[in-house]
């Protein structure tokens, strides 16, 4: 196993807040104790495989069923429909998926990895929901979608987490650097998204939330999918520079980001040029500020093939 090093982005507003140098020494190691268990008197922190967690959450398991309930309102939908030619919704019908939206977003903000979980096709989620879906009667359709592709990865991702009992161990190396025991490296970014929502629902002082943090994996080199993708339309998501990000990073978009004490900044690019996008993005990538790249929704950065920066220690 490799240890691969994650960088913690503090919010401007917390840095003005705090100072950066509390931060790294107060600020964040109070806020990985309070957020994680610590097994033993060494610098490691633990914790369990985080789709372990979402799916043993009372609120998905609500939400799984409460969505079963949904499938078969929508359903009858369907049926009138395909009878009668025309459908309606009731008012049970209108609440309930309102209330499943409130539900599953609820849970996205908790487990921001469920993010990747949308990336699966909606062919694999079509075939797994085995419902007709009609765009005639859209109303409750990407939420079903959405739940099937939750529930493929959720299997999926089960099925294949035996390894180290479903545990990931990290240390604290200071200056706002983790260092992480990574099983798979192109599982970082999830191993880096889980950090962040645990560190972002840990309380710091009784019932008084943190101020949020980004974590974020630091590269060696960023590699992007190019296949069938020779220009594109790009989203490059990147974070406040907290620190002193070089000057091979002071880009015209990190200036505004620290003029302007932005939490984070998307660069929209159309018609961009991938390998050029690819050089450019290096810089950002190697100090730990980008978020992620985008084209049509769906994440471009090859995590597979990355390479990542790794513990000296």
């Amino acid at each position: 196993m490799k240890e691969c090093i994650l960088k913690i982005n503090a919010a401007p507003v917390t840095i003005e807040r705090i100072g950066l140098e509390k931060i790294k020494s107060e600020f964040i190691p109070n806020l990985i104790e309070k957020a994680f268990e610590k097994p033993s008197r060494d610098s490691r922190y633990v914790f369990r495989d985080s789709v372990s967690d979402l799916y043993y959450d009372p609120e998905y398991r609500s939400l799984v069923e409460e969505t079963g309930r949904f499938r078969t309102m929508y359903n009858d939908v369907l049926k009138h429909y395909n009878k009668y030619g025309d459908f309606s919704y009731t008012k049970e019908f209108l609440s309930t998926i309102d209330d499943l939206k409130r539900m599953r977003r609820r849970l996205e903000r908790k487990y921001r990895f469920i993010e990747h979980a949308y990336h699966i096709s909606n062919e694999s989620a079509r075939n797994r929901l085995g419902l007709e879906l009609l765009g005639r009667i859209g109303t409750g359709v990407d939420h079903l979608m959405k739940m099937s592709k939750l529930e493929l990865f959720i299997e999926t991702r089960l099925e294949n987490s035996n390894h180290n009992n479903g545990l990931t161990v990290f240390s604290y190396l200071g200056d706002e650097r983790l260092s992480l025991l990574a099983a798979s490296p192109s599982r970082l970014q999830e191993y880096a998204r889980t950090i962040e929502s645990k560190l972002n629902y840990a309380q710091l002082y009784g019932r008084r939330r943190v101020e949020s943090v980004h974590v974020n994996p630091v590269f060696t080199n960023v590699v992007l999918e190019k296949r069938g993708l020779s220009r594109s339309d790009l989203n490059i998501d990147i974070d406040y520079p907290n620190g002193d990000p070089g000057a091979e990073c002071e880009t015209m978009m990190l200036g505004i980001l620290k003029n302007t004490g932005s939490r984070n900044a998307t660069i929209a690019l159309s018609g961009a040029k991938l390998d050029s996008v690819e050089e450019s993005i290096q810089p950002l990538a190697r100090k730990g500020y980008l978020r992620d790249v985008f084209s049509k929704g769906k994440s471009v950065i090859d995590y597979e093939n990355s390479s990542y920066a790794e513990c000296e220690e």
